[in-house]
């Protein structure tokens, strides 16, 4: 009912907002981490989560020490939160499992250089500069990239709602 038109979808999954991610301990708890991801993908224009949802992939980068990245390496289950509380509130999705892609196989640079344009430089050249002193601070981190190719979403998109109306 208040599922995002794929317009709206497009430009919210383009936002320098950080998405929450659930992995799962070796007990099956839950553990989650906000972090900076990358969605590369088509977003059709009929777009539905459950009948026709984007295809595509997200991308994000962990240290290899991290606790989440040892989850990930374990379990490949996952599941990523992105919203803003609004108004209007808005919420993307995504469950699936990553494909862990480490050095020499892949070469995880180039992502985390457009993660850090995106949510440090945020599109702005005039952010160069802090773009990469960030990504100098990165050069002696083992990062782990992480590719997730997502088996269901939901989206809410509550720009519609108002007051008083059912949900």
């Amino acid at each position: 009912m208040f599922e995002m038109q794929a317009e709206v979808l497009r430009e919210f999954l383009d936002r320098p907002l950080p998405a929450v991610l659930s992995t799962l301990r070796r007990d099956g708890s839950p553990y989650t981490i906000p972090l900076w991801y990358l969605w590369e993908g088509e977003v059709p224009d009929d777009v539905h989560p459950v009948h026709n949802p984007p295809s595509g992939q997200a991308w994000f980068l962990g240290g290899a020490t991290s606790t989440w990245v040892r989850h990930l390496q374990q379990d490949p289950r996952m599941s990523l939160c992105i919203d803003i509380e609004g108004p209007p509130a808005m919420h993307v999705g995504i469950d699936g499992t990553v494909e862990v892609l480490s050095e020499p196989e892949s070469d995880p640079w180039p992502i985390l250089r457009r993660l850090v344009e995106k949510y440090v430089g945020r599109g702005d050249p005039a952010n160069e500069g802090e773009v990469e002193g960030y990504l100098e601070t990165t050069r002696s981190m083992s990062p782990v990239l992480f590719k997730v190719t997502p088996k269901q979403w939901r989206t809410i998109d509550l720009s519609e709602f108002a007051a008083g109306q059912d949900i």
